[in-house]
């Protein structure tokens, strides 16, 4: 199907997103072996040659792992040091995950995540940066009530207390700890000292260390109801109007989620075309 699809005269690109588009990840992924035995040929290099744009680069990825894909998205935005995406990643994969896309990442570029960063960015966001790519996060579910009472008096105590910021600490804590940890830090916060953490991270830091620290506070809630952060939630909807400016969202949303959910997808796409 895909090879006709891909001679005809004309591209068909109706068949080769039916059929791409119908299977999850892990049933794409031998679609590359058995198309070169069948063909003699490369499926990713007849599809580079045939399509173009943004459909050519959602398609080609959906030929990726989920940790592949990571690390050429983490390759390309480090050049231009993006640090949305860079962080977008780093915060939102378990330790297992990090790990595998720091050994793709040496395998393909010939250089390691950590010395690909510590090139790019300033001094505080670099060492925000390596914490998260060594793939160490705390991540028991279990909440040390007394610790998180602890990290929220340390944080008051690193920024709003003092005259300065000690970025260091902040980092630290939300870099090392987990997310329900982390989520037990902000309550306590504001329920010790009346003040949002995000409005506290807001007047004390700025630039990309300010952007990289909220999006460290917002993936702790992605999952759970938030009364702290101004979180993005992304419904459907969203990432259609986003489009433009959310492409990493939606790329690893279609070609990583579960079938059902892009289905979802593409019915909201078909019905609003009408």
């Amino acid at each position: 199907v895909l090879r006709k699809a891909i001679k005809a005269f004309v591209t068909n690109k109706t068949a080769i997103l039916k059929l791409l588009g119908s299977r999850s990840n892990k049933q794409r992924l031998p679609l590359l072996r058995n198309y070169k035995t069948l063909c003699g040929k490369d499926l990713v290099k007849d599809l580079q040659s045939k399509l173009s744009g943004d459909f050519r680069k959602l398609v080609l990825a959906t030929l990726k792992t989920p940790a592949v894909f990571d690390a050429s998205e983490l390759h390309n935005k480090r050049a231009g040091m993006d640090v949305a995406c860079l962080i977008e990643i780093l915060s939102s994969r378990s330790n297992a995950e990090i790990k595998e896309i720091n050994r793709i990442y040496k395998q393909e570029y010939k250089k390691s995540l950590e010395e690909s960063i510590g090139g790019d960015t300033s001094d505080y966001v670099r060492r925000l940066l390596i914490a998260l790519a060594q793939g160490n996060r705390d991540e028991r579910e279990t909440v040390d009530a007394s610790l998180a009472a602890q990290d929220a008096q340390a944080l008051y105590a690193a920024g709003e207390k003092r005259l300065g910021t000690n970025k260091s600490k902040f980092i630290l804590i939300l870099t090392a700890r987990s997310k329900p940890h982390l989520r037990a830090v902000f309550h306590e916060y504001k329920k010790k000292y009346g003040r949002d953490i995000e409005k506290s991270i807001r007047r004390e830091m700025s630039g990309k260390l300010k952007r990289c620290m909220l999006a460290l506070g917002e993936n702790a809630f992605l999952h759970n109801n938030n009364k702290f952060f101004n979180v993005k939630r992304i419904s459907i909807g969203l990432l259609v109007k986003w489009c433009g400016l959310q492409c990493l969202k939606l790329t690893q949303f279609l070609c990583f989620s579960l079938f059902v959910e892009v289905l979802w997808f593409s019915s909201y796409l078909h019905f609003s075309k009408r």
